[in-house]
């Protein structure tokens, strides 16, 4: 549910000088609090059909120095998932899941914004024995360019991603 963190003294990377070309950055220590809220659920809606969801609320800030009262990088205020799970019968399964994430910064000056995105995920699944499992998924299916750095080039996690497999279980 409800938590409350206080870090005394936590590495971060500390901008010394800025421009288009180059940022200077040196490791250093900073007091950091972050506090929030976090929620999961999951609901059978049937004995072969579940629903998932989660959301958190964190807000993370430097509370000492040059920093004090910013926000801490690569830290949403806001996250959360859909999910939906069906188990079919002859070992048939599969699961759709939606994660959102809000907007976060990617900087310790908080002046480079990675954009608030989402994420769609497939997955489907034939049980052929009791300890092995034959799957396919899809990462990120609709190809969304989710950003994961921008100081200052924006950088874009991966692109929709297949794959297939055999899980074995002992």
């Amino acid at each position: 549910m409800g938590f409350a963190t206080w870090l005394n003294g936590a590495l971060y990377n500390k901008t010394l000088s800025s421009t288009p070309a180059l940022i200077t950055r040196q490791r250093t220590n900073g007091d950091v609090r972050a506090a929030g809220v976090e929620v999961e659920g999951e609901g059978r809606l049937a004995p072969w059909l579940a629903l998932t969801a989660s959301i958190a609320g964190i807000d993370s800030r430097f509370t000492s120095g040059d920093l004090d009262g910013l926000r801490v990088p690569q830290v949403p205020r806001v996250q959360g998932s859909l999910g939906v799970r069906l188990t079919g019968r002859r070992g048939v399964s599969g699961a759709i899941d939606w994660r959102a994430v809000g907007a976060q910064f990617d900087d310790d000056l908080n002046q480079f914004v990675l954009r608030r995105g989402s994420l769609l995920d497939l997955r489907g699944g034939w049980r052929a024995t009791r300890r092995l499992e034959v799957f396919v998924a899809m990462e990120n299916a609709l190809n969304e360019d989710l950003d994961t750095g921008r100081t200052p080039i924006r950088t874009v996690g991966q692109p929709r991603v297949a794959r297939a497999g055999v899980t074995a279980r002992w």
